[in-house]
């Protein structure tokens, strides 16, 4: 059976899972993402959401246990019923425990794989089997691909936990940072936020920012995360960017090969809350100038 296949005409669950506050990326953002991959299979429906911050080898997840509950109640309804999964290492990274939680939760009888609703891993493009419908390639790769992201998470804990940590203690996250068009006269930020807020669409905003439409849907969604925390939340972090683009303004770029070490200091230690508002705390202005002045103390460390 394929993911469209068992889709099809199904009452669909859809569960995620964060581990921890500091874990990138948001719950909004993998609803959104699961939402997108479910219209891609064909699904036209609205899902039911169950979203937590939970580790992922726990039996006793609130959430989790609910949704449960809720496609068993629905099964007995006479609806079809399917549980999405971003991948399945939101259900378990522990491959004994996705058998406990699929097969034996809260009983055998009581369970998803006996009342035959399947978990469906959207990345994957993998269904697994029940009771009534075996699905060989779904039941084999299903577990051993818990087996391999979990091995993969221990090992890249273990080899990254103390740098990353420390990084993150210091405010920085690694990859691209946060462009804040610091050459345009108003905070495209801003002024993206502020049309939306006037019932301006998406599409037309993206034209009048001369923007593309992805850059639009990608800040869109980017500040509706941070808008969840409060208009204050949101206020703050446009009043970091308008700070950060007026460095950037006076000094130069604070990315790139053309960025001066004084300017890339100010981007690296600005980075994480630039990124996720939510997981740091919010610089000052004298947090910045500080990083600034004194940016050979804010350089990347070598490694040996």
């Amino acid at each position: 059976m394929t993911p469209k296949e068992a889709f099809k005409g199904a009452k669909v669950l859809a569960y995620q899972r964060v581990s921890t506050t500091k874990q990138e990326g948001t719950l909004p953002t993998q609803e959104r993402v699961n939402k997108e991959s479910l219209k891609k299979e064909g699904f036209s429906g609205i899902p039911e959401l169950f979203s937590e911050q939970a580790s992922g080898t726990k039996l006793d997840r609130e959430q989790l246990l609910a949704m449960i509950a809720r496609a068993l109640e629905l099964k007995k309804s006479g609806k079809k019923v399917v549980i999405a999964l971003r991948d399945f290492q939101r259900f378990s990274r522990n491959a004994y425990d996705i058998g406990i939680l699929y097969k034996n939760t809260p009983s055998l009888e009581e369970s998803l794989w006996f009342n035959d609703i399947p978990l469906v891993s959207l990345s994957e493009n993998i269904v697994t089997g029940t009771r009534a419908n075996a699905n060989p390639t779904g039941d084999l790769m299903g577990p051993l691909l818990v087996v391999i992201g979990g091995q993969e998470v221990a090992i890249r804990t273990g080899q990254t936990k103390k740098g990353v940590g420390q990084a993150r203690d210091e405010g920085i996250i690694a990859g691209s940072q946060v462009n804040l068009y610091p050459k345009e006269p108003l905070n495209p930020h801003r002024e993206l936020w502020r049309m939306l807020k006037a019932g301006v669409s998406q599409t037309k905003a993206s034209v009048r920012l001369g923007r593309s439409k992805s850059w639009a849907k990608d800040n869109k969604f980017r500040l509706q995360d941070i808008a969840l925390q409060g208009d204050k939340a949101l206020e703050d972090w446009f009043e970091v960017t308008d700070i950060i683009r007026g460095f950037e303004q006076e000094f130069g770029t604070r990315v790139g090969p053309d960025a001066s070490k004084r300017m890339k200091a100010v981007g690296r230690k600005t980075s994480g809350y630039l990124k996720e508002p939510n997981n740091f705390p919010k610089p000052t202005e004298e947090d910045i100038q500080f990083y600034f002045d004194n940016f050979k103390d804010f350089q990347p460390k070598r490694t040996s």
